[in-house]
């Protein structure tokens, strides 16, 4: 099963990520650490509603960073 990225309310599997360019990924990367950041803020202030989300940005970004490293190394994938 591929990997996942949401983005909003889309989900988009990791081979379209793979596809943005390097300038692309890093802007996406940025905006979820930003993201991240958000929610952390509002979880410190009980203002998060449901917890999973936390979860899901650190995912993300994970996986962001990881295609990005792939790329580094020049490693290919499908």
């Amino acid at each position: 099963m591929a990997a996942r990225f949401t983005t909003g309310q889309q989900e988009t599997p990791a081979a379209a990520i793979r596809e943005m360019s390097d300038a692309e990924i890093q802007k996406a990367l940025d905006a979820e650490y930003e993201n991240l950041f958000k929610l952390r803020m509002r979880h410190a202030t009980r203002q998060l509603e449901n917890h999973q989300t936390l979860r899901r940005s650190r995912k993300r970004i994970a996986l962001l960073k990881t295609i990005q490293r792939e790329r580094q190394l020049g490693i290919t994938r499908g």
